[in-house]
């Protein structure tokens, strides 16, 4: 017969628990006997106990099937400590980051036998409203609750039976620049200030990112000894992530795909030696081994780097274009000069909208789209340089490669569009034709 008592917890509420002999263990023939504690009142250890036995009489007794897992919080970590042996540590880093930041405090407290299909559906709609990501949080809900049923700690997964919201097209700028656009950036990042030490990092960082199509995870992970300067190859077979515990690493890339060597034109390869002259000086050991993207110390960057790094750019960019509007105002409001006050009006309109931000990852997309329209400009068809773009990006799939050249055929066919319109529907092109017809009104 099962045992149930009151006691005072370190805080002085009083609480209840029960104790109960639950059979023998099926595995080492051993009595198994059980305590569980902390319940609000006598009812409460009571049904506690009954939900137990009916598992027991379900599943039958293990000494290692009992986890004493009633709440969501405590399946969680008990996913977590399987979940780290499968996957790699920034994997398991960016799930915990998500689960601790946007799972637990949804799901964290609740008892997994109150989670309902309801529930999850209530918070997968409040998901929907607010982040990018609601389906990464709903599938890492979904996988934690998985666990608990293939433990056969819970029976069933609510999460599983939810209707996935239907991700209206939003609409974002276009994450790339044009030819134009990226060596104007390049030319800014060029002339921001920087100590000796890390002179020209910035700039050889997202020269880079755009003439290779590198991700910056792989930038940032290169060692000189990645370079081959005799036969113009880079080898790229590593990223820089963060573990569960904020520690930098060098791990495996993101897919065999992404293991690869990758030729470099000549100027990408004079940008490189010279960043390497520039840092030479600061090598204490054997300089192939060291990283071309560090701190000041020497040191691993961390991933969130490049992000600063192109924001710094931007509010170099950003000051540049003030000045110049507040320059134009005062030019028109002052001035009296007609060729003075054109030019004020153009440099107004040109300085009254800050440059096109894009993130690090845009020069990946910027590469990929710059090289499409270089083999068009060229008379080269983008299908027959698809697998090539393919294996210089790393894709994994060539529908990730397709979805770019789509994109770059459909922006060439709206310019196609335009320049016929335009010659159709030119002023000059439709008065001379008028001109030299006689239209009769009959």
């Amino acid at each position: 017969m099962p045992k149930f008592s009151s006691y005072k917890k370190k805080n002085g509420e009083t609480a209840w628990q029960f104790q109960a002999y639950l059979g023998y263990d099926q595995v080492t023939g051993k009595q198994i006997q059980t305590r569980r504690r902390g319940f609000p009142g006598e009812r409460e250890a009571k049904a506690a106990y009954r939900r137990l036995m009916v598992r027991v009489e379900e599943n039958g007794v293990s000494s290692s099937s009992l986890p004493d897992v009633k709440t969501f919080q405590q399946l969680y970590e008990l996913w977590l400590s399987q979940y780290r042996l499968s996957v790699k540590p920034s994997s398991l880093a960016l799930a915990k980051r998500y689960c601790e930041h946007h799972v637990l405090p949804k799901f964290g407290r609740l008892k997994l036998d109150k989670i309902t299909v309801a529930y999850c559906q209530k918070v997968v709609n409040e998901w929907f409203q607010e982040y990018r990501q609601f389906n990464y949080l709903r599938k890492q809900t979904s996988q934690i609750l998985k666990y608990g049923v293939n433990q056969e700690i819970i029976k069933d997964n609510p999460m599983a039976k939810v209707t996935v919201p239907r991700e209206k097209e939003k609409l974002h700028p276009d994450n790339f620049y044009n030819k134009e656009q990226v060596l104007y950036f390049l030319d800014w990042a060029e002339r921001y200030p920087a100590r000796k030490h890390s002179k020209k990092r910035i700039y050889t960082f997202f020269w880079l990112l755009a003439f290779t199509g590198m991700r910056k995870s792989e930038a940032l992970a290169l060692q000189w000894k990645d370079i081959d300067f005799a036969e113009k190859t880079l080898t790229i077979g590593k990223t820089l992530a963060e573990d569960e515990f904020g520690k930098v690493i060098i791990q495996e890339p993101k897919t065999e795909n992404s293991k690869r060597r990758i030729l470099l034109d000549d100027v990408t390869l004079r940008k490189l030696k010279e960043f390497q002259l520039v840092r030479l000086p600061y090598y204490n050991s054997d300089p192939q081994n060291q990283f071309l993207f560090t701190d000041l110390k020497g040191n691993l960057c961390y991933p969130q780097i490049a992000n600063e790094w192109i924001e710094q750019v931007y509010l170099k960019m950003d000051r540049y274009y003030d000045i110049k509007l507040a320059d134009a105002n005062e030019i028109l409001e002052s001035s009296e000069d007609i060729a003075e006050i054109k030019k004020a009006r153009i440099d107004a309109k040109k300085y009254a909208h800050h440059f096109k931000r894009i993130t690090p990852h845009g020069f990946r997309h910027t590469h990929a789209s710059l090289m499409f329209e270089s083999a068009m400009h060229a008379g080269v068809s983008g299908e027959s340089i698809l697998k090539d773009v393919m294996e210089r990006l790393g894709h994994k799939d060539i529908k990730t490669t397709m979805n770019i050249y789509t994109h770059v055929t459909k922006s060439s066919r709206v310019k196609s569009s335009l320049l016929f319109s335009d010659y159709m529907l030119n002023d000059d092109t439709l008065s001379q034709t008028l001109s030299q017809n006689d239209f009769e009104v009959k």
